[in-house]
């Protein structure tokens, strides 16, 4: 209720109980979607209502939630996703989380009067990725400005946040996804795709790490977080998924 009305916490306990009360907005964009495949392929009358769930979600990432003032999921000026539908996480945004593939869907089954805006945050979303992403390596940073540029370091602390590390990894897997889903942007998907293959290629297929600097060289010591007794750097099964 309240302000969080509409959103969901980013993390639980397997009972629903919440470890935090806040959101990660790219955990909106995959209820919502799924909500509306939900819609397409059981209908509205099985006992839930799948789309008006999804349009519920909806509404309230724009703001629209009986006029408590809140930021919102989408940046408003740039139409870009935030890190965080807050006012600490709304400065800045994490380029796992533009899934340009998923506003496609909203565009054509939402319902919520705003197919046009959907497919402009895809072509930003696009946009977006074009700066986020190195142009040598294919790799990005974890968390990006709106323009794409780097994070600067929280608490002028060096900490690795525009590292190519633990969030970073789904970007691959959303850009080959708008790929086969919407192919609006192929050339420059294409490209990617080799591009970021080849780097960890270079890097040996059996052996490349899970974090490098965007540049593709290796972070410094104090830009690695604890691992609780792993070793740091390693050839991690979430990136090579």
């Amino acid at each position: 209720g309240g302000a969080r009305d509409g959103f969901f916490a980013w993390s639980c306990k397997t009972d629903g109980t919440k470890n935090a009360m806040g959101s990660a907005s790219d955990g909106e964009l995959y209820y919502i979607t799924a909500l509306l495949f939900a819609s397409n392929r059981w209908g509205d009358d099985t006992g839930i209502n799948y789309k008006a769930e999804a349009q519920r979600i909806l509404n309230s990432c724009m703001g629209m939630n009986g006029g408590e003032r809140k930021a919102y999921l989408i940046d408003p000026e740039t139409k870009l996703i935030t890190f965080t539908p807050d006012g600490f996480g709304a400065r800045f945004t994490d380029p796992s989380y533009h899934i340009p593939a998923f506003y496609e869907v909203w565009s054509l089954w939402a319902d919520d009067g705003r197919s046009e805006y959907w497919k402009e945050c895809a072509a930003k979303a696009r946009e977006y990725l074009h700066r986020a992403i190195n142009d040598k390596t294919g790799l990005n940073a974890d968390y990006s400005q709106y323009d794409g540029s780097p994070m600067p370091p929280f608490k002028g602390k060096v900490n690795g946040a525009n590292n190519f590390r633990f969030d970073s990894w789904r970007v691959p897997m959303n850009i080959a996804l708008d790929y086969e889903w919407s192919c609006s942007d192929r050339e420059w998907q294409q490209q990617y795709g080799e591009k970021i293959q080849n780097f960890f290629y270079s890097q040996g297929i059996d052996t490349y790490v899970d974090q490098y600097r965007v540049d593709g060289t290796l972070p410094a010591e104090a830009e690695l977080p604890a691992a609780g007794g792993f070793q740091q750097l390693r050839h991690s099964i979430g990136p090579v998924a």
